[in-house]
């Protein structure tokens, strides 16, 4: 698994990763992604870019800076032949009404059929442009504070498969309004067919009808994973894993990985969580035709 982030371990409980910028971990081998920080250009609300370096005014009130660089990290020893390459473009704006700093971290995608590329590419900024763009106007919503930092946004991502079959990724937000005690987290998921270019679902993988079994699994690893076994635990904060909690889903060697909300699923402060449900415990539930299936197979 490689993240554009922090380096994390093997541990199957996974939480909010750590605030540094580099990372790898390659599962059991069987995923390698060359993770680069080209060149990017800064992305204004709407996902468009700007030259590195550059300053522009969008506004009488508001100023945007912009910033790019660049610097080579290769991760990983193992490739997997015909499987997408993962880059990472990095770039940093500065606001100054309101006051907002964002920082983003973003996957560029190659290595496969440059129309699939573009159209994977387009969905990630898309979706990044849409929750900057979000966050931004819930910062010009929120009433004036001088107080302490800017607000602030980092926006960073870990690709947990890189296949010929199927592109996932997890994406996290560090998100703080100022005058905030602390700020939130959160994360969401996306998965590709680098083949077309598509967004898989989590239907594409297993059927609605089997996906209440899922959520059962999924449950069962919270309470092992987080509690200690203790299930009383896990229902201080929920009444039960549905299968419309599962929608942050990817793919990786290990299994069906499914991340949940910060206070979803436990305290605030434990930040979003991630569980893994093994291969070898989803049994039949796998649509044999899907690209878990070639990873449980490998």
């Amino acid at each position: 698994m490689v993240e554009a982030g922090c380096a994390r371990g093997t541990d199957r409980r996974r939480t909010w990763p750590d605030r540094r910028s580099c990372t790898t971990e390659l599962g059991r081998g069987l995923v390698a992604v060359v993770l680069v920080t080209v060149a990017g250009c800064g992305a204004d609300d709407g996902g468009s870019a700007s030259p590195p370096g550059t300053t522009s005014s969008s506004s009488s009130v508001e100023q945007t800076t912009s910033t790019a660089s660049e610097t080579s990290t290769p991760v990983g020893t193992v490739a997997v032949e015909g499987g997408p390459a993962v880059a990472t473009r990095e770039t940093t704006e500065s606001f100054e009404s309101p006051a907002l700093d964002v920082t983003l971290y973003v996957p560029v995608v190659s290595g496969i059929e440059p129309a699939a590329a573009a159209a994977i590419n387009k969905r990630i900024d898309d979706e990044v442009g849409s929750r900057v763009s979000s966050f931004r106007r819930g910062v010009g919503a929120a009433s004036p504070n001088d107080e302490g930092p800017p607000s602030s946004f980092v926006g960073r991502f870990e690709v947990t498969a890189a296949t010929p079959e199927v592109l996932s990724m997890r994406f996290f937000e560090s998100m703080y309004f100022q005058g905030a005690v602390s700020g939130v987290t959160a994360v969401y998921t996306q998965s590709f067919d680098p083949a077309t270019g598509e967004s898989l679902t989590l239907d594409d993988i297993i059927a609605p009808e089997a996906q209440p079994e899922l959520a059962e699994l999924a449950e069962q690893r919270l309470v092992e994973d987080f509690y200690a076994g203790d299930e009383t635990e896990l229902r201080s904060y929920t009444t039960g894993i549905t299968p419309t909690m599962l929608q942050h889903w990817s793919l990786s060697s290990d299994g069906v990985e499914i991340s949940f909300e910060a206070g979803q699923v436990g305290a605030d402060h434990m930040g979003p969580l991630t569980i893994v449900v093994a291969y070898a415990d989803l049994g039949g539930l796998i649509d044999p035709e899907s690209p878990a299936a070639v990873l449980a197979a490998t």
